[in-house]
C-alpha cells in the first residue's frame, strides 16, 4: 500500500521511539554498557519487521582505521518467512558507515 497514517503516540521523556517500515531487519546489541569496548563480544539481537524482510549488518573492530583498508564485514540479511540467511555483500574497500569507533560498529539497515 502507499502512503501513511499520522496517529499520535506518548512516550516518556527517556524513551526514543524508532518507527521501522515492514520488510526490514534491524541488528542491535541490547545489553546496557557503559562504553563501547565492553560492548565487543555482546551477541546481537536481530529484529524482524514482516516478511519478507532485508536488512544489512555491519561489523568492523570497534577500535582503528583498519575498516579503510577493506578490514570489516557487511552482510546481506535475507528472511522469507520460513528461514533467516546471510549472504557477504560485496562491499566497496571503505566502510559503508563512514565513520570510526561505535559509529563504524553499527548496524546498516
Amino acid at each position: 500500500s502507499t502512503g501513511g497514517a499520522a496517529f499520535a503516540l506518548k512516550v516518556h521523556a527517556s524513551h526514543v521511539p524508532v518507527y521501522v517500515r515492514s520488510g526490514h531487519i534491524l541488528c542491535k546489541k541490547m545489553r546496557p554498557r557503559r562504553s563501547v569496548s565492553t560492548m565487543r563480544a555482546d551477541p546481537y539481537t536481530l529484529e524482524v519487521y514482516g516478511s519478507p524482510a532485508r536488512g544489512r549488518i555491519y561489523v568492523d573492530d570497534g577500535e582503528s582505521h583498519s575498516f579503510e583498508a577493506g578490514a570489516f564485514l557487511l552482510d546481506e540479511l535475507i528472511f522469507d518467512g520460513a528461514a533467516l540467511r546471510a549472504r557477504p555483500v560485496e562491499a566497496p574497500t571503505r566502510s559503508p558507515v563512514g565513520g570510526t569507533g561505535a559509529a563504524a560498529a553499527a548496524a546498516v539497515a
